[in-house]
């Protein structure tokens, strides 16, 4: 009998098993049968690519400081490796360096640096006074009077230009913060209010449009940061400007006082020639007013009724009808009168009858007594007691809401407090409510309205 040699092939543990020597013979026969497979650079390419997927996420940078580090080679890679790179960024470092030396520069250009100098300003001629420059000579008490008020309207008029410098600049902003009134609602707000404002003017005719709506909405663009030659609405001061400087010759009483108002700040702003038209124009009002007053005959000792007094000249002031923003401006206008050339006696004979005046409105109390306190603590504070004013004035700024019918009152009402006074923060927080709800239909209630929102950089003197 032939004995069976097992296959190589075959699987362990089936001899001496026929049956299943047979199956595995036939299935091992027909693996034989099938065609070697052809080799494939499949497998080969999906290894690379997980090995190239894999070494990616290991370079992919995780956190934040591994992204910077990343940025930082590919830009140093980028800048030395190209020649346009390097331009653009020497020019983008240079307009950084600008920007970042611009309040510097204004900075300087407005309170100069180094130890303080004494001003060099041109002494006008007061009658009964020897001008020199050292020393002056003082003959009488009268003189040393004319003086000490000349110097004192050119100390204020020094220190109202500074301000207004201040406010037009980059530090208006810093100011802002700094009050707590820089949330996105009431940036907007401002921002809004300056456009609407801007377009009022834009809008009105050279020759027909309100004096009034024509100075407020100047003011009101030049505390909102626009100037003559920079800002948003820059175009809409020079024009409105422009506009009051041309119908300025031709006005009298109220509307002189309003126009004049305005141009005072734009002026001081700008200098130059603006000045002179300045001190023409302020001198104008003085010496008309002047005239009125002896007119008049003023016994303010009598007690007044309401309304126009029987023997007033239609262009006086200290009248019951006088609009109380004119009184305002007039005090202001006075105060700094002497420094632009006005005789101080003029001044102080004229700002104490419209002290006197607003005075006896005070006393009558209500919305209109706490207006007439409000221009007396605004225009007025050299001749009042400012703390009483601002004690009896607590009320309304409060409720701003209770001198809602005049909104130039109200606006003089809310600059009584700036910061830090007592009290700024909780009027501060009853303004900006009183403004965000009230819904403006004029020219004027806009401009008014963004001076009350602009209040924080109220110019004080």
């Amino acid at each position: 009998m032939t004995e069976f040699s097992p296959d190589p092939h075959e699987k362990p543990g089936t001899a001496g098993d026929p049956e299943l020597q047979a199956e595995f013979g036939e299935l091992l026969a027909e693996f034989r049968s099938l065609e070697a497979p052809e080799p494939t650079e499949r497998l080969t390419a999906r290894v690379r690519a997980r090995v190239w997927a894999r070494g990616r996420r290991e370079r992919t940078p995780h956190g934040f400081v591994e992204r910077l580090d990343l940025l930082w080679v590919r830009i140093v890679a980028a800048v030395g490796g190209s020649r346009l790179a390097r331009a653009i960024l020497a020019l983008l470092a240079f307009v950084v360096l600008v920007q970042a030396a611009r309040p510097i520069y204004e900075h300087i250009a407005t309170t100069g640096i180094g130890p303080a100098k004494e001003p060099q300003v041109e002494v006008p001629s007061v009658p009964g006074i020897e001008v020199a420059r050292d020393p002056v000579r003082v003959d009488s008490p009268a003189d040393a009077e004319a003086l000490r008020t000349w110097l004192s309207s050119e100390n204020d008029l020094r220190r109202l230009r500074r301000l207004l410098h201040r406010n037009v600049s980059v530090e208006s902003h810093y100011l802002l913060q700094a009050m707590g009134s820089a949330d996105p609602r009431t940036r907007a707000r401002i921002e809004n209010l300056a456009s609407a404002v801007a377009a009022d003017l834009r809008a009105a005719d050279p020759k027909t449009a309100s004096i009034e709506e024509l100075s407020l909405g100047m003011r009101a663009l030049l505390l909102s940061g626009s100037t003559t030659q920079r800002g948003p609405h820059a175009r809409v001061v020079r024009a409105t400007l422009d506009i009051l400087e041309h119908r300025l010759p031709k006005l009298q009483g109220e509307e002189l006082v309003v126009a004049l108002g305005g141009y005072l700040e734009a002026a001081l702003l700008t200098g130059g020639h603006r000045l002179d038209i300045l001190a023409t124009q302020v001198s104008r009002f003085a010496q008309s007013q002047h005239r009125l007053l002896d007119r008049k005959k003023v016994v303010l000792e009598t007690p007044l009724q309401e309304g126009v007094h029987p023997n007033a000249p239609a262009l006086a002031l200290d009248t019951w009808s006088t609009d109380i923003g004119v009184l305002a401006d007039a005090g202001l206008l006075l105060r700094l009168a002497p420094a632009l050339g006005v005789p101080g006696t003029i001044a102080s004979e004229l700002r104490d009858a419209f002290r006197r005046h607003l005075e006896e409105r005070a006393k009558r109390g209500g919305v209109g007594g706490a207006a007439a306190q409000s221009v007396l603590f605004v225009s007025y504070s050299d001749l009042v007691d400012r703390e009483e004013l601002h004690e009896a004035l607590r009320r309304y700024r409060f409720r701003p809401g209770l001198m809602r019918g005049d909104l130039r009152a109200l606006q003089l009402m809310t600059w009584t407090t700036v910061p830090p006074t007592r009290g700024w923060t909780r009027s501060d927080t009853a303004c900006r409510q009183f403004v965000a709800g009230y819904e403006a239909h004029t020219a004027r209630e806009r401009a008014v309205l963004l001076l009350i929102q602009l209040r924080y950089l109220a110019p004080k003197i």
